[in-house]
């Protein structure tokens, strides 16, 4: 569901607007504060925020400052679901290479899609299952020669974003440094297919002729 801020006191009025018989500084103050709650709180991005997130601010204090202190439970609430769809290929795929960077390999599972099949470049590019997927990219970064690095994105269309970018990495005689595109098939707000290709060309061949299962069946 989506989450609902609710407090966990008697409902007080929008804190956006000023209560009766506050001074205006203190009213100011209290915004700020309100403010500051959204931006620091890691579940809530500005467009939930905007779009999806009710607060009910309640005061159950006061600092030495005179700042109303926020008491809020967080729960999820069918109506207000995350709506994952909502991702463009874009950031789907900034997502999975932030989780992929920071090697945080709970948070890029969380970003596959149940059907998922991932190509990469440690296993030769084509789709296969996300754990041996994983377990590739584990050993590929236990190497120090090892990097990859993306450093454009295209979307081709609603459901696909092409990565163009290179790959260091360790042959018989040293090191190599190869260029390579990545494409990334949406579904569902999550990554659904991904191979690897030399160039884009091959790529949108690809993509154009087995369409958004390249070609490897869930």
């Amino acid at each position: 569901g989506v989450t609902e801020c609710i407090g966990t006191a008697a409902e007080t009025p929008d804190p956006i607007a000023p209560p009766p018989n506050r001074p205006a500084r203190k009213h100011e103050q209290r915004t700020r504060s309100f403010s500051h709650f959204v931006r620091s709180n890691p579940a809530i991005t500005d467009e939930d925020a905007r779009d999806r997130i009710s607060l009910r601010w309640t005061a159950r204090g006061h600092s030495n400052e005179g700042l109303a202190t926020p008491s809020i439970t967080i729960r999820t609430v069918a109506r207000h679901a995350p709506r994952t769809s909502r991702r463009t290929p874009t950031q789907v795929a900034r997502a999975c290479l932030d989780a992929h960077r920071a090697k945080d390999w709970d948070r890029l599972r969380a970003l596959l899609h149940p059907e998922a099949r991932i190509g990469t470049f440690a296993g030769g590019g084509r789709p296969e299952h996300p754990e041996r997927a994983i377990a590739r990219l584990i050993e590929a970064h236990a190497d120090s020669i090892y990097h990859a690095d993306v450093s454009t994105m295209v979307e081709v269309d609603e459901e696909s974003v092409l990565l163009h970018g290179r790959v260091q990495h360790r042959v018989e005689l040293g090191m190599a440094d190869v260029e390579r595109c990545w494409l990334y098939v949406i579904r569902e707000g999550l990554l659904y297919r991904s191979a690897v290709y030399r160039t884009s060309v091959q790529a949108r061949n690809e993509y154009t002729a087995l369409g958004s299962t390249l070609g490897v069946a869930d």
